[in-house]
């Protein structure tokens, strides 16, 4: 019984147990005297008020009605109250076999315990009024019959108990109006029937007591909407019979957790336990009954699939005589398919015995223990093998799979883990060469596939597959993945939860996954040769943006200057600029304009050099021409002074004295020419002189430029020497 729940009547049972035997517990009482009922002890707490009939000796009922009405109606016993408010009402122990009617005009109370009171009924019309009530307790009295509707009114009752009367029915919607009642006691009555329709409307309630009653049978649909119910307590009754629908219909929905049907005429177990189990625990008494078999007319397999099942069944002094493993037949339960979680636990009378159940052609995880009769066990082997607990005791769960074989990928291994609804594809290290086309199919809609296609190195492209919808994890980690094929395909990979593509040789993404949707929660591609050229300066931004979804840093592989860098950590910039090659070129420049300086500074001081070269050759007596340009031959003339014989006088004469001043050897036509012909005379002058000097005057043009011409033509003045030295010509 969950102590929360019955945290409320517990603490009634020990309100009325100090009322009823401990009188003398004054210190926390106020006796009232004079207007107290005769016989009676009246008492006051807080805003409680307690009316117990102390006396042997025989009183009129209507004349002690007449006086509680009295009382209660008395403006002194309110001074008592805290507030002046009466909120609880005890009458313990009297002859009253009604209800006084003022009671029916406490519209503040809040809870009403009648204690050993011949009572018959319940007064009709009565709690209409008392629409504040919270508990309504009614014991070891005389009533023998609930009239309709005489709850209502009681909109926010939460406790009702009925112990100990005369009881011997619950028809239909006797409790429709009580919508707030969470706990309901009638223990100990003459109980026989119960409607189908009894419990009505109480899909709050928490607590259901029948204990101690007549009842026969549990009928189809008796619980249908208690879907709060923690506790059904039926013991000690005559049950016999337990519809096929009182556990597996819309009552599956609730929390019961504990069921006590001990010290019943039970004779045959259905499969029912398995479905209060379903996802929960609870407890099963079916001790004292006339258990001798277990049977499935349930068939609980046609509606399994993928449940955590637990339950506790007690079934001691029971005149079970079959083995466990015939006992379990019974449920269709396959024994190869049995584990036991812990060894039998030996008792005086009985034997505990704790087993998990796995089927593959169910997929429900059965965990439940058998408390069943010493005679069992002595009866032969109870369990064939034994779980592998963790060392918390816990189960662990990957001991449940079952192996698939259907369009399982040749060299693969296929296996379907109810436990965590999983379908694991493993194709580690089998040589695929491309992604299988096609998988087993789900067990549920729930289940997802677990692909584990990890070092395969002839796995080169990374394709689409249908299935990747239905993934939660996949591993390509340690293949040779060079390629995609296409960028879509991108956008099926990060929808899946968990993604691995560690050591590939994955260069870059293409750069539409920044506009798709990511949901993976962990991706690992680190140990890939990626490029972090400028082209994919995007990725660093991109990777930043999901950089709580890596697990691995995602390093630079090329360029080699940025080898093994953080993506992450590498600005765009460094994407596209070598500061190396930078330098480089700074320096480069650098040198350039220096050269160009000192080219520019050469030329300037030529260009000035040559601009005044007459007045340096003039002032350093420099003369770079002056030197012989034909070593070695044998030459009569340094120069041959040609110019008109009209400009001998004073031209030609004074440049004429001026070279010879200087030592050089002159031929001069009006000196050295010989009789004859004028060009034979020029050209024997110029082949035996060493420059030639020709004076450019109007009278020389005009007297001499044909004969010029005629020894340009003829290349008297193209002579070189025989080294190849030119002799120069001056005009």
């Amino acid at each position: 019984m969950n102590r929360p729940i019955l945290a409320i009547l517990l603490d009634r049972l020990v309100l009325l147990s100090l009322s009823v035997l401990v009188p003398c517990c004054a210190w926390t009482w106020t006796t009232i005297n004079g207007i107290c009922p005769s016989s009676c002890l009246c008492e006051v707490h807080n805003s409680s008020l307690s009316v117990s009939f102390y006396s042997r000796k025989n009183i009129d009922e209507e004349q002690l009605s007449e006086q509680i009405d009295s009382l209660l109606s008395s403006n002194l016993m309110y001074r008592y109250l805290t507030n002046g408010q009466l909120e609880e009402l005890w009458i313990t122990d009297t002859p009253l076999m009604h209800i006084p009617r003022s009671v029916c005009r406490l519209t503040t109370l809040q809870a009403l315990v009648l204690y050993k009171n011949p009572l018959t009924r319940l007064p009709d019309n009565c709690f209409t009024n008392l629409t504040a009530m919270a508990s309504l307790t009614v014991e070891f009295s005389h009533i023998t019959k609930l009239q309709d509707r005489v709850f209502d009114g009681l909109r926010k009752l939460k406790v009702l108990d009925l112990n100990n009367n005369n009881i011997t029915k619950l028809q239909d919607r006797i409790f429709d109006r009580l919508r707030m009642l969470q706990i309901l006691v009638i223990n100990n009555n003459c109980i026989s029937s119960i409607g189908l329709r009894a419990f009505d409307g109480l899909s709050k309630l928490r607590l259901l007591e029948l204990r101690g009653n007549h009842i026969v049978q549990l009928h189809d649909g008796i619980l249908d909407g208690l879907h709060m119910l923690k506790t059904l307590d039926a013991s000690h009754n005559l049950i016999s019979s337990i519809g096929s629908r009182v556990f597996s219909g819309s009552s599956m929905r609730n929390d019961l957790n504990y069921v006590n049907l001990s010290y019943n005429r039970i004779k045959t177990l259905n499969s029912w336990p398995i479905y209060i189990g379903i996802n929960q625990t609870v407890k099963i008494d079916l001790k004292n009954n006339n258990v001798h078999h277990f049977t499935n007319t349930m068939k609980w397999k046609e509606s399994c699939g993928i449940r955590k099942v637990q339950f506790d069944l007690l079934l001691e002094r029971n005149p079970i005589t079959l083995s466990i493993s015939d006992l379990l037949r019974g449920w269709d339960m396959n024994i190869s398919s049995i584990w036991c979680s812990s060894p039998p636990i030996m008792m005086l009378y009985s034997t505990i015995m704790n087993y998990v159940y796995f089927d593959c052609d169910c997929l429900d995880l059965l965990t439940f223990s058998l408390r069943l009769p010493a005679k069992v066990y002595r009866g032969g082997v109870i369990c064939n093998r034994y779980l592998i607990l963790n060392q918390d005791n816990a189960v662990p769960l990957d001991q449940f799979v079952c192996e698939l074989t259907e369009r399982c990928p040749s060299g693969c291994r296929c296996v379907h883990r109810p436990a965590n609804a999983t379908l694991h594809i493993y194709c580690s290290n089998t040589n695929l060469t491309v992604l299988p086309l096609e998988l087993p199919e789900l067990p549920k809609r729930y289940t997802k596939y677990k692909l584990d296609f990890s070092n395969n190195r002839l796995l080169r492209r990374l394709e689409h597959r249908d299935y990747f919808v239905n993934t939660s994890i996949l591993d390509v980690s340690n293949s040779d993945i060079q390629i995609t094929e296409s960028s879509k395909i991108w956008n099926s990979i990060i929808k899946i939860l968990h993604v691995n593509l560690y050591g590939n040789k994955l260069t870059s993404f293409p750069q539409s996954i920044i506009s798709y949707n990511i949901t993976t929660v962990k991706l690992n591609i680190a140990q890939n040769p990626w490029d972090c050229s400028c082209d994919n300066k995007w990725m660093s931004r991109w990777l930043k943006s999901i950089a709580e979804r890596l697990t691995d840093k995602v390093l630079c592989y090329n360029p080699p200057r940025l080898r093994g860098k953080s993506i992450i950590l590498t600005n765009e910039k460094e994407f596209c600029v070598d500061p190396n090659a930078q330098a480089s070129k700074r320096a480069w420049i650098i040198s350039m304009s220096s050269v160009v300086d000192v080219v520019v500074v050469l030329l300037s001081v030529i260009a000035i050099f040559y601009r005044l070269r007459v007045k340096l050759y003039t002032k350093w007596k420099f003369r770079p021409f002056d030197r012989d340009e034909c070593p070695g031959e044998d030459m009569d003339y340094d120069v041959f002074l040609c110019c008109s014989s009209l400009d001998d006088q004073p031209i030609g004469s004074r440049i004429l004295d001026l070279i010879e001043a200087n030592g050089y050897r002159v031929c001069y036509h009006e000196r050295d020419f010989m009789p004859g012909l004028i060009m034979d005379n020029i050209e024997a002058a110029v082949t035996r002189s060493k420059r030639t000097v020709c004076i450019l005057t109007d009278n020389f043009i005009r007297r001499f430029v044909y004969v010029f011409i005629i020894s340009l033509f003829c290349g008297l003045f193209l002579c070189v020497c025989r080294d190849g030295v030119s002799r120069n010509v001056i005009l």
